[in-house]
């Protein structure tokens, strides 16, 4: 007999109500922490407000079938789910306060409006610790496999006694030999670039956020016209906005483009930058 999975109740709900959502969770599922929240999202393209697109019971989920990790967010009116997030790899759940904690969802930022501080405080916890653990094994597991390639055997050897002992023969067969082809395009199959010229590189990484290093003085000016400065370029949220605007309108040469003829045109300074950060934490209410 499978063993019974013990979820953590919300202090909030009477036991009717837990029960209610404990019913919704699932087979094999178990709410390893339980919390009242509104759910906030941002919206593309520019992800510059909070806005609310629920309220209900929130619930960070053991899902033993999926073998993963999720928010699940329940409301007891339509007894139902009516969101939920898989927990990822390197997630950073942010605690922008005591009541408001925020992630990066999949196309915008996702964030927790508690009605409690102290069940926002055991959820927190609790994701943090599943985040760790997980990084933990992925490490052992990255420490295993490069202790097992160092130890295994060279391969010559072998091949050449079964060399000895057998023969190998190439298919002739040109249909064969075509669709081998199509599984396996290795860099003989593209071409080279003509022309070719290096304008911009633009990487992020977790120390310095942006690293940009351009020759292009259009993107350069294009940066500058929109405000954006190198500081604002190292926060790690300013990059959706980036991604977003720039795909929205055309990619690199339309956006380029349009801050040459802006620039042609321009009759005053450019405005002077301001910090970006994620939308100001909603009134609670």
């Amino acid at each position: 007999m499978a063993p019974v999975l013990e979820n953590q109740q919300s202090s909030l709900l009477s036991n009717e109500e837990n029960l209610q959502v404990f019913k919704l969770l699932g087979n094999r599922c178990q709410s390893l922490s339980t919390a009242i929240v509104q759910l906030y999202q941002t919206q593309p393209p520019y992800h510059s407000q909070w806005v609310k697109k629920n309220t209900g019971v929130l619930c960070f989920v053991k899902d033993n079938t999926k073998r993963n990790f999720f928010f699940r967010l329940y409301c007891l009116k339509r007894n139902s789910k009516v969101w939920e997030h898989e927990m990822y790899n390197d997630m950073e759940y942010i605690e922008g306060t005591p009541f408001f904690h925020i992630f990066e969802g999949n196309d915008c930022l996702v964030a927790f409006n508690f009605a409690s501080v102290e069940e926002a405080r055991d959820l927190k916890y609790m994701v943090n610790q599943k985040v760790l653990a997980r990084k933990r094994r992925e490490e052992k597991h990255n420490r295993q496999q490069s202790t097992h390639s160092q130890t295994l055997p060279s391969p010559k050897a072998h091949v050449q006694d079964v060399g000895q002992n057998f023969a190998f023969k190439k298919t002739l067969d040109p249909v064969a030999k075509r669709n081998k082809r199509r599984r396996n395009i290795t860099k003989a199959d593209i071409g080279c670039p003509s022309d070719f010229k290096h304008v911009s590189h633009i990487s992020w990484n977790s120390t310095f956020g942006f690293d940009i290093d351009t020759e292009d003085e259009q993107l350069k000016a294009f940066f500058k016209k929109a405000g954006v400065s190198e500081h604002q370029l190292r926060d790690k949220h300013t990059r959706a906005y980036i991604y977003d605007f720039i795909e929205k309108h055309g990619g690199r040469e339309a956006v380029v483009n349009t801050a040459t003829a802006s620039s042609a045109t321009a009759s005053k300074p450019a405005t002077p930058a301001q910090d970006i950060a994620p939308p100001a934490v909603p009134p609670r209410g």
